[in-house]
């Protein structure tokens, strides 16, 4: 079993660790902060995981070409590459839904100035029956 640990300064006064683990196929990786500890995927792991590293305190830079090569060998490069297209996807979707939202508060308030007898200027050169 291999093994390369970083330091990587978070949000805590102490550096967080997180540690690599190759055991022939089996690529894992864990962090000592409390998302990780929680079960879930924290930034210090990802970080490394999708070539952006931040905050490293350790003096081992120069194996991040190696936890680079276990990834991409392993079968969590597909899984990162998944994320990749969903985290894509997902702000397409976010874009679509602030612009759809920003048209339903259009509307309302514009249905707030019908129901005050106050015509929208779309609706002062239409009539009631050309609405549609």
């Amino acid at each position: 079993m291999s093994r390369i640990a970083f330091l990587v300064q978070g949000s805590a006064e102490e550096p967080y660790e997180v540690v690599f683990e190759k055991d022939g196929q089996v690529l894992t990786c864990s962090c000592t902060c409390t998302a990780a500890r929680n079960n879930l995927m924290c930034k210090h792991r990802l970080g490394i995981l999708k070539k952006k590293p931040k905050g490293i305190a350790s003096d081992n830079l120069d194996e991040l070409d190696t936890v680079y090569a276990w990834v991409d060998a392993s079968h969590v490069r597909s899984a990162l590459t998944e994320l990749d297209t969903r985290e894509k996807d997902l702000k397409e979707l976010e874009k679509s839904y602030r612009q759809a939202k920003d048209s339903v508060n259009l509307i309302k308030s514009e249905l707030v100035d019908l129901l005050k007898g106050e015509l929208p200027s779309w609706a002062q050169e239409r009539e009631p029956s050309d609405i549609s």
